[in-house]
């Protein structure tokens, strides 16, 4: 005998197991498995449609008495709108009498001229703007576009006052006249990031901003009042109650622009990228909503990052800049955004008809992977063009107006 004993031997003895059975059977059974599995899976997936769903649930505060009222009152107003729009559908003059003005519009134009912004490094300063100019007018649409590091969202913050480090040169101007103290009461900044107290619910969240921000000298029913019309304008009828942890990206986007419309703005609305993260659908409705707040009296400048065709023509004017804060162009955009396509083709960058024009411009300038059209830098283009004598003089109009008005101060004391 042999004190060894072989596995194989012990296999088909104690357990009547033969190892040949590893790759002539087991082998194919586990094949069997993985395509009865496979099968399996396919079936489910064009059988059952809901499997493709979004299954986010969305969670909702209990209604108190007050609630449920300003909810039916806010889903009536709802219905009837809808009911007198398919009605008047085709009645434009309805549509535009129809549009209730939840914004406050005021005629002040907001304009910057010869703006610098320079940072210290350890090399020494760095300038990240470069005599840059512009203006916003009552109840337009501006957008500030560039490519990645051209300094968009760093003119957005100087222009916002909320630079603390650096060195500042240039006008900021309001009406013509210097910022005064409380500029920061005037405008409304909704940040890229959309940070808010997760446990609260939309109309809670619009009530804190607004009993904090609005003056003491308002009502609470003022505010609270306020808050429903903000509501309605943007459409969130349907999620007063939801609680914020539970709401998609869009609908955060549209809470964070209602946080601050809350405080009413009397001035300027800056937006900083709003449409990022967002899909075509969701970025298409946020822009609507500007779109509308603008045609309400608003005054918005809000940075964007590669935007459709059909989003670019939703704005009027636009703020091109290109690496180190250079200004490339600044006016208006036209519809189908022919005025910028003229300038651009004028100059050598003719944007084929099938071709978005906010990415062409972006490679014309050579912010994209391909070089810049043409021998000339465009700053210096812009600046021997006929359209920055023409921005320029805007900027001196809109001064002179605004230096023609009375002051609050002088029609107080008048």
């Amino acid at each position: 005998g042999s004190n060894i004993i072989p596995g194989k031997a012990y296999l088909k003895v104690g357990y009547n197991i033969d190892t040949a059975d590893l790759w002539r059977r087991n082998f194919v059974v586990l094949i069997g498995f993985m395509l009865a599995f496979q099968i399996t899976q396919i079936l489910a997936l064009e059988f059952y449609p809901q499997y493709g769903h979004n299954f986010s649930i969305r969670i909702f505060a209990r209604e108190s008495e007050e609630v449920k009222k300003r909810n039916a009152a806010l889903k009536e107003k709802k219905h009837q709108h809808t009911d007198d729009f398919e009605k008047n559908v085709d009645n434009d003059k309805y549509l535009v009498t129809q549009e209730k003005a939840a914004v406050q519009s005021h005629q002040k134009a907001f304009t910057w001229e010869n703006l610098n912004y320079h940072v210290p490094t350890p090399s020494g300063p760095r300038r990240l703007l470069h005599d840059v100019f512009g203006y916003v007018k009552p109840g337009t649409l501006t957008a500030l576009m560039g490519a990645s590091g051209a300094g968009k969202t760093t003119c957005l913050d100087v222009l916002a006052q909320r630079k603390n480090i650096g060195v500042v040169t240039g006008d900021i101007l309001v009406d013509g006249r210097p910022l005064n103290s409380d500029f920061a009461r005037g405008m409304a900044y909704a940040e890229q990031m959309d940070v808010h107290e997760g446990t609260a619910t939309v109309r809670e969240a619009m009530r804190f901003s607004a009993y904090l921000r609005q003056p003491a000298s308002v009502s609470i029913e003022e505010k609270d009042a306020y808050v429903e019309e903000i509501i309605e304008l943007l459409e969130l009828q349907d999620l007063t109650e939801a609680l914020v942890f539970s709401l998609n990206v869009e609908a955060r986007k549209r809470l964070t622009i209602g946080v601050e419309l809350a405080s009413k703005p009397e001035l300027l609305l800056f937006l900083d990228e709003p449409t990022s993260g967002l899909d075509a659908q969701s970025a298409w409705n946020l822009v609507r909503f500007l779109r509308k707040l603008a045609d309400q009296g608003q005054a918005i400048l809000c940075t964007i990052h590669q935007p459709s065709s059909l989003l670019f023509e939703s704005f009027d004017r636009l703020l091109l800049l290109e690496r180190g804060g250079e200004t490339v162009y600044f006016g208006d955009i036209g519809q189908d955004s022919r005025i910028i396509r003229d300038y651009f083709a004028r100059n050598g960058a003719v944007c084929p008809p099938n071709v978005n024009p906010a990415e062409h411009m972006l490679e014309a300038i050579g912010a994209g992977v391909t070089p810049r059209v043409g021998d000339r830098d465009w700053k210096d283009i812009w600046l021997d063009s006929p359209e920055c004598k023409q921005a320029m003089a805007e900027i001196k109009e809109i001064k002179e107006r605004g230096l023609a008005k009375p002051t609050q101060r002088q029609s107080c004391t008048n």
